[in-house]
């Protein structure tokens, strides 16, 4: 085998092999966008051929004709697959790939309007809230993304600006999503709501503390023995629990102005003994 071939070989395989990483990140970017997984399965296929018919778009998706066609007749009315007839059978085709990005236009500008209508609904749905209010109100998320909403609730809801903040910082860096948890400190620093943590010792809590001016944070390191695997966050008159548990991640938010203040107490005498 000639070494021109060996070079030609190694190009081919490695262009296949970047195509592919291409393409699989496109896939992920579907489904972060909101896409379901197997509606962003079909489309990541169909961008990947020409045209194909149902019978091979369900072998090379591994879905039956009845879920496919249900799939296809989502991702056709978002405007995302088109069909035409070829020798009198319907094949599908998914619309250009350099169109993708004015479809993600479309989302944000469907999500912009929506937000501005259910902020100017918020108002009236607290005077509903506030009217039944008389024990402490309880709130549950269950998964990673109702993690995310329970976090959002420390910014959104925080008129103090400020958070004090129980972390298990080596739980939250193994299990948290990187790009959420980036989104998020940069979004509380640019609201400048200030967060003074407590966190046992370790590299993690380490590597925090460079950034803490940063991320207008502020440290204080207890021993590493008290590694945590959950974080307790306290603000204005909530307290919000998370768990961080592979198998079942849960937040709960329990609004009570006396259990908060309560605990920011409790954070207040232990900050008060590693100070």
């Amino acid at each position: 085998m000639s070494t021109l071939y060996c070079h030609m070989l190694t190009f081919a395989n490695n262009s296949a092999t970047l195509a592919l990483y291409m393409l699989e990140n496109l896939k992920k970017i579907l489904v972060e966008i909101g896409l379901p997984e197997k509606e962003a399965q079909v489309l990541f296929v169909l961008i990947q051929h020409e045209t194909l018919k149902a019978s091979d778009l369900a072998r090379k998706t591994r879905l039956n004709r009845t879920t496919l066609y249900g799939i296809l007749k989502s991702l056709t009315a978002l405007g995302l697959v088109t069909t035409h007839e070829q020798f009198g059978i319907t094949v599908y085709s998914s619309i250009d790939p350099a169109l993708l990005p004015a479809f993600l236009e479309q989302k944000r500008e469907a999500l912009r309007v929506q937000q501005t209508a259910i902020s100017e609904l918020l108002g009236d749905i607290q005077k509903v809230r506030d009217t039944k209010r008389g024990l402490p109100r309880l709130q549950f998320f269950e998964g990673w993304e109702g993690l995310k909403q329970a976090y959002e609730d420390t910014l959104e809801h925080n008129k103090e600006k400020i958070i004090w903040d129980f972390t298990g910082t080596q739980s939250i860096a193994q299990n948290l999503d990187p790009i959420f948890l980036e989104y998020y400190m940069s979004k509380r620093a640019r609201l400048g709501i200030k967060c003074i943590q407590v966190a046992p010792d370790n590299a993690v809590t380490q590597k925090t503390i460079e950034e803490d001016k940063k991320y207008l944070r502020e440290t204080f390191v207890i021993p590493t023995e008290y590694e945590m695997q959950t974080e307790f966050v306290m603000y204005d008159n909530k307290v919000t629990m998370l768990s961080f548990a592979p198998d079942r991640p849960l937040a709960v938010i329990i609004e009570d102005e006396n259990i908060a203040n309560s605990l920011k107490t409790l954070f207040k005498y232990v900050k008060s003994t590693v100070s």
